[in-house]
């Protein structure tokens, strides 16, 4: 982070540290909170000028819950829309004239179909609105596998909106490619095709990839990281263009002989002839090429497994489709996916260790963003947990999904590079092994690692919520385990400096005065006050779940960090007296 970005991030902290404590004495604390991370929330979402902002109208009638409708008639403006309910579940539109209403339900409504009575809509159920300065912020429920799946036809639907009633033909065959200078050369039996697809999201250069076959040649049109169209010598009946709209019951036998007749008599292509007889749309055909290549386009294909690939660059992109692009990114890595859960269990398990303990955080790359992803959405909770803060696999495992499942987006997120290891912090590591890469390393060669950091509850391997109990707890077992082994003399020189490093770090934390003003020198208020409400809440879940051990040491850590909590004091005192009483054994006592 750069000085000005530390300055406003100290100037804001100390602004937050005002509020929470104005509104502190009216307000439960949880509800600041909240209200904290609502308004941060609102303002990533509140992105675009107002004058950019959708329009809105109310469902005519008196209707409950009130309906609010917004007109949707360009990709761009569903693009912004759509993001924010996905990230945030919040969008923003102008307030609707008439009365002032508070909505129930929001529809989204795209386009209608030249010549047809329906169009995309999809529906979204409000939990709260806000009226502000001629905007209307809506809080939507999040949205489930169906309706993204509708929002995504909705996305298709606006994609080929403004091209209804032209397609860009391809030609039949692709340019004569034998007297072009090629990129590369590559022999398919040593290395793997999936491989020589993965190097065109580095380089999105428009051009031709030619797989050289006994049977045949294959040409992909590769361009902006995707593919647009393919083309087979000699052409296999299985992709031909009537075979695929027969087999996928857009047209019927006769239809396609009236179409074939017309290309015949006319000399066009099939594909005008179905557009001049009506028989099919544009965008409907756009989707049938796309099926094609998508039939072709296996990497896990037998037949990629020989044959030599050459890419010949083109200094321009042609003319290009956008209904039929074939993403490579999404191809690649939903058919990685696929094969990773189509692994046995057992396999899955022993291999979730293979990128490591962790915490991830998701990097996304050229190509493979969250957009991408999103096509997967069976392992969508994974990758929003990982975009939203660093994440161990334990905490990956605890999400409701198999495991299975979690240990096959893990894998596929490792195979292509998109998991970034933390070194974990030493203030926020939970054992001294997560900051190695060797767990055996010994007792004495880890704190010797840890020797040179200024962080006492670094040093004796705690987090910086640590109340008495704990540091005198580590600072003895740490003790121990330096003291009883029997160390060779030229070992004795770091034994006697481990030693006075932790009596030093003991020193300094096992006064609570002393380790609060320590603290604040580490932690800034805004971290404090968000441990504290992720803290609390915590709290009530384990209370809920009865898992009492935990629940004192949560009502420890927050008295830690606010000492005058008086109802966490009398709750962590009568949770205190439960685990004393349930340890203790009750005698039963029978009468003679």
């Amino acid at each position: 982070m750069s000085h000005q970005g530390r300055e406003v991030r100290r100037a804001l902290s100390e602004r937050l540290s005002e509020v929470i404590a104005e509104f502190t004495a009216s307000l439960p604390e949880h509800d600041i909170a909240e209200e904290l991370n609502r308004l941060g929330g609102d303002l990533r979402v509140r992105t675009a000028s107002p004058d950019e902002l959708p329009g809105a109208h109310w469902l005519p009638g008196e209707v409950t819950p009130a309906v609010l409708e917004v007109e949707i008639d360009n990709l761009a403006r569903f693009e912004r829309i759509w993001r924010g309910v996905l990230a945030e579940s919040r969008l923003c539109v102008r307030v609707p004239p008439g009365e002032a209403r508070t909505p129930g339900i929001l529809r989204l409504h795209g386009p209608r179909t030249r010549g047809a009575n329906t169009r995309g809509t999809l529906t979204l159920k409000v939990r709260r609105a806000r009226h502000e300065s001629g905007e209307l912020l809506l809080e939507v429920e999040r949205p489930g596998l169906a309706t993204r799946l509708r929002g995504e036809e909705l996305r298709r639907m606006l994609g080929a909106a403004s091209h209804e009633n032209t397609v860009v033909t391809m030609p039949e065959s692709p340019p004569q490619l034998s007297s072009l200078p090629h990129r590369y050369d590559v022999d398919l039996s040593s290395q793997p095709f999936a491989s020589v697809l993965r190097t065109h999201l580095d380089d999105p250069s428009p051009g031709y990839l030619q797989v050289v076959q006994p049977r045949g040649v294959t040409t992909f049109l590769l361009a902006e990281r995707a593919v647009w169209e393919v083309w087979q010598a000699p052409h296999p009946e299985s992709i031909a263009l009537s075979t695929l709209l027969l087999r996928g019951g857009q047209l019927d036998t006769e239809q396609l002989a009236r179409a074939t007749a017309r290309a015949t008599s006319k000399s066009c292509s099939l594909e005008q002839a179905l557009l001049e007889l009506k028989l099919l749309s544009a965008r409907h055909l756009a989707l049938t090429r796309r099926a094609r290549i998508l039939y072709v386009l296996d990497p896990g294909g037998a037949r990629w497994q020989r044959g030599q690939a050459r890419f010949y660059a083109l200094e321009t992109s042609p003319a290009l489709d956008s209904s039929t692009r074939v993403e490579l990114g999404t191809h690649l890595f939903g058919r990685t996916l696929k094969a990773f859960l189509a692994l046995p269990e057992q396999e899955l398990r022993s291999r979730i260790s293979q990128p490591g303990a962790g915490p991830f955080i998701l990097r996304e790359q050229p190509g493979l963003g969250r957009r991408q992803l999103a096509a997967s959405p069976q392992i969508t909770p994974v990758v929003q947990a990982l975009l939203d803060g660093p994440c161990r696999t334990t905490r990956l495992l605890e999400l409701d999904l198999p495991e299975s499942t979690v240990a096959a987006a893990l894998l596929t997120l490792h195979h292509f590079d998109l998991l970034h290891a933390l070194a974990p912090p030493h203030r926020q590591a939970a054992s001294g092994d997560e900051a190695f890469e060797d767990p055996g390393l010994d007792a004495l060669r880890r704190l010797d690692a840890r020797i040179e950091s200024d962080d006492h509850f670094a040093f004796l391997d705690l987090h910086w919520s640590a109340y008495s109990a704990l540091i005198q707890r580590a600072y003895l077992s740490l003790r121990e385990q330096i003291l009883t082994p029997e160390f060779s003399a030229d070992l004795l020189p770091l034994k006697e400096r481990i030693l006075a490093r932790l009596d030093l770090a003991h020193a300094e934390l096992a006064n609570p005065q002393r380790r609060a003003d320590y603290r604040d020198t580490l932690i800034d208020a805004c971290t404090r006050e968000t441990s504290l409400a992720t803290f609390r809440s915590e709290l009530q879940s384990a209370q809920h779940q009865g898992h009492l051990t935990r629940a004192l040491d949560l009502a420890q850590r927050i008295l830690e960090l606010a000492p005058d909590c008086a109802s966490t004091r009398a709750l962590a005192c009568t949770l205190r007296a439960a685990q004393v009483q349930q340890r203790t054994p009750i005698a039963h006592h029978r009468k003679d």
